[in-house]
């Protein structure tokens, strides 16, 4: 019956991993009438799942041997409730830490054993290099899907999560599900730390991501380093400040060098890396959250792809800053181009005006060319909300630490 089955879906929703349920109703049951069954079962609540404890116990004896443990925090939690969970472990601990990019604002940025946030991220092939090294990885709800290294594929990877997060051909050498809370407090209460990190490594590593991800000039005869709006940006922009991150270039700066203290502030597409998908979720999160500052960032490729949403954005009276980062290119696919020498044909595009384009949905339109006009427009959105199209005219040769 259509109760139950329903209910069954928000469970299924509802247990890790959470996410969405398709329920596929045929044309010949739509007509029928609704049949009627045993609804005695109404808790949509999921079935929490038993820790194996002699996998926690086999966890902490690698964590207590290891040397050099580096701890990932990834995605396979709950961020609304193993925030502070985590960073209890990572302070009683003191293991050296990075965050994917889902998991941004679940850890502290500002600590001395943050190295950096990696997979997908500019100068991450840096930190990838100190994973490998290490003897004893504790992935924090990390999952695989959010990577193309193969670091997590070694008997020296431990995993913690609230759902398994194998899948095809790839079985994590050990991991715990449950929990995550309970597991770290148990894993916390019984270490020994027995370590040879030093921490100026620690500031070593994040001295050589910044000195990678920085570019020698801040504007050029082009336009902008992306690194220097991004900069911008988090200076001027506030904390709490939600962000929908299309895929391109500009996603794997983002992703390092946009700091946050706030978990669920900060969204964008790992895995398939959609683009198209930042302006819908800037839309979806000014829906969500009407009385805090929302900002979409995509390239003018994206943009270019759903810029028809302004009009959804005027209907619905929404407010969001849309900043999109104009190097007249598909940059991202540039980079396999070139390490194949092929002719980069179908990459280059025109310049559009998007300014203009977004005052024809009733929108306020804005071009930046030079660095006071970024700073100008973004204090001003800041000061007033109102939905604005910053336009950004950037030089994507000043993209510095990226790989494919």
């Amino acid at each position: 019956d259509t109760s139950r089955k329903l209910k069954e879906a928000i469970r299924t929703s509802l247990a890790p991993p959470r996410g969405p349920v398709y329920l596929s109703l045929p044309g010949d049951i739509a007509s029928q009438s609704d049949k009627e069954g045993n609804d005695n079962d109404g808790d949509t609540e999921p079935i929490p799942l038993s820790i194996d404890q002699k996998t926690v116990v086999r966890i902490q004896v690698a964590l207590n041997r290891a040397e050099r443990p580096v701890a990932v925090i990834g995605i396979a939690l709950d961020q609304q409730e193993d925030g502070q969970s985590i960073r209890d472990f990572l302070e009683k601990t003191g293991l050296p830490y990075v965050d994917t990019p889902k998991a941004k604002g679940l850890v502290d940025p500002t600590s001395a054993a943050f190295l950096g946030t990696c997979l997908a991220a500019s100068g991450d092939m840096l930190i990838a290099e100190v994973l490998r090294q290490s003897d004893c990885l504790i992935g924090i709800g990390f999952d695989p899907i959010e990577t193309t290294y193969e670091w997590h594929r070694t008997d020296r990877y431990h995993g913690i999560a609230n759902a398994p997060t194998d899948y095809g051909t790839y079985h994590p050498h050990m991991e715990a599900i449950g929990e995550v809370g309970a597991i770290l407090a148990q894993l916390a209460q019984g270490y020994t730390k027995q370590t040879t990190w030093q921490t100026f490594e620690w500031a070593q590593l994040r001295d050589r991501i910044l000195t990678a991800i920085t570019p020698e000039v801040i504007v050029s005869r082009t336009g902008i380093a992306p690194y220097h709006v991004v900069r911008r940006m988090r200076d001027i922009l506030p904390p709490d400040t939600c962000l929908s991150v299309d895929t391109g270039s500009h996603k794997l700066i983002l992703a390092q060098a946009w700091h946050t203290n706030h978990p669920l502030t900060y969204f964008g597409s790992n895995g398939l890396s959609s683009m198209g998908t930042g302006v819908p979720g800037a839309i979806a999160l000014a829906l969500l959250y009407p009385d805090r500052p929302v900002v979409g960032v995509a390239g003018d490729g994206g943009f270019g792809m759903m810029v028809q949403e302004l009009e959804t954005v005027k209907r619905l009276n929404l407010s969001p800053l849309f900043v999109v980062l104009c190097d007249q290119s598909l940059s991202l696919i540039r980079i396999p181009y070139q390490l194949r020498n092929y002719e980069p044909i179908g990459i280059n595009l025109d310049r559009v005006d998007w300014a203009t384009v977004a005052e024809g949905y009733g929108i306020k339109g804005v071009w930046a060319h030079t660095i006071e006009e970024l700073v100008a427009a973004l204090t001003a959105w800041r000061e007033t909300p109102q939905a604005t199209v910053l336009a950004v005219q950037i030089d994507d040769a000043l993209y510095c630490g990226n790989s494919y």
